[in-house]
């Protein structure tokens, strides 16, 4: 069993790589990961989404003024290269089942990347969709390579939602776009919204057979069943 995952240190991010349970990898380079993809045991893309978090004259200013400076890194087992730039804080990343489509979420931008990755791993863009909503994470379905997305329709009530610990309501919507051959189509269809009282922001979705878990920013994880799935 092979497993990557990313945690968020002052020290800078770490990107965790363990395989059959005994060997433990450890890679802090980056600061503000957003999400991970693995293409193989040692080599990873990573979204980054701030540039100067550590910052308290331009963090600020970064992030309210929405400023277009997040980056995508790929990780070949020794080293960061930079991939892209001048995104509005990508998000969720994901790819095809067969990896030769990267899809990469902007939330500041409301909108789904396509990329055709390349034969050095760099990322030629190919697709762009607006979803007029917040996208975070992107799970692929393995069988049809359709996206689920798990969104914010309210993002400044996301923020309040944050602020104060999930003591309030923020809106939580779960959308999926078809895709043919790796492209993303037009057809995207709104699976479930919720105005928070059911479940708060959603971070994530995933579907398995008719099913769909719904995971969010604070602590709620939500198991549906999905009545209509076109």
């Amino acid at each position: 069993m092979q497993v990557q995952t990313k945690d968020r240190r002052k020290t800078g991010d770490m990107a965790v790589e363990t395989r059959r349970e005994i060997q433990l990898q450890c890679i802090c380079l980056l600061y503000r990961m957003n999400d991970i993809l693995a293409v193989d045991k040692d080599s990873f893309y990573a979204t980054q989404y701030l540039e100067y978090y550590n910052n308290k004259y331009l963090s600020p200013l970064e992030i309210y003024g929405m400023l277009k400076l997040g980056k995508v890194w790929f990780y070949d087992g020794q080293e960061f290269k930079q991939v892209l730039s001048y995104l509005g804080y990508p998000n969720g990343i994901n790819a095809s089942p067969d990896l030769s489509t990267i899809y990469i979420a902007e939330f500041w931008s409301k909108q789904i990347n396509a990329f055709k990755r390349q034969k050095d791993n760099s990322l030629h863009l190919i697709q762009t969709v607006f979803i007029d909503t917040a996208p975070d994470n992107i799970e692929v379905d393995p069988v049809t390579g359709d996206l689920w997305i798990g969104c914010h329709a309210r993002t400044h009530l996301l923020h309040k939602y944050e602020e104060v610990n999930g003591e309030s309501l923020s809106p939580s919507q779960v959308l999926k776009i078809k895709t043919k051959n790796g492209n993303l189509t037009s057809n995207i269809i709104e699976i479930f919204l919720d105005n928070g009282e059911f479940c708060s922001g959603s971070a994530t979705a995933s579907y398995y057979k008719g099913r769909l878990l719904v995971g969010t920013v604070g602590t709620e994880l939500i198991f549906c069943d999905v009545l209509y799935n076109p």
